[in-house]
């Protein structure tokens, strides 16, 4: 990410999620990665210090995944100059959920998603949601294609 112009937090935090420049094999790392003790964390690392390095408003980044977290595993709640106060929310999809569901060990994958996509929307009143899928692009090729499929609206 280069920033020349100022960016909304909204748009630094797409920016910091959006993974151009790497390929499609450079995915198969996510195998040895789990979701609580990795992904999450790694995540609110990530975001709260690209963030504290750009916004001099308060922000706060916090791991909120656990079994009522409404759709949310990492909620992002800053002070917007235009709207106030705004929250970003990330649902963050492991390796071994996207594996487990290409395996049929798994039937109400998609199912789940959308009520956490919804819960979140509705419960957390979340301005912004990030779907992070962190599996094998080439493995789970099929899965990322029916997810985008299903949440295209």
């Amino acid at each position: 990410m280069f920033i020349t112009n100022h960016l909304t937090t909204a748009e630094i935090l797409s920016e910091l999620l959006d993974l151009r420049g790497y390929k499609k094999s450079d995915t198969e790392e996510f195998s040895s990665l789990r979701h609580d003790r990795d992904l999450c964390p790694a995540f609110r690392e990530r975001v709260n210090a690209i963030l504290e390095a750009y916004l001099s408003h308060s922000t706060s980044v916090h791991v909120t995944q656990g079994l009522r977290d409404d759709g949310v595993d990492v909620m992002l709640t800053y002070e917007s100059d235009d709207d106030g106060l705004h929250k970003a929310g990330l649902q963050i999809k492991s390796y071994k959920e996207i594996d487990d569901w290409a395996n049929k060990k798994t039937s109400s994958f998609i199912m789940n998603l959308k009520a956490q996509c919804a819960a979140a929307v509705q419960k957390v009143r979340v301005d912004d949601y990030y779907l992070l899928i962190c599996a094998d692009e080439v493995l789970h090729k099929k899965q990322n294609e029916l997810i985008c499929s299903e949440l295209k609206d």
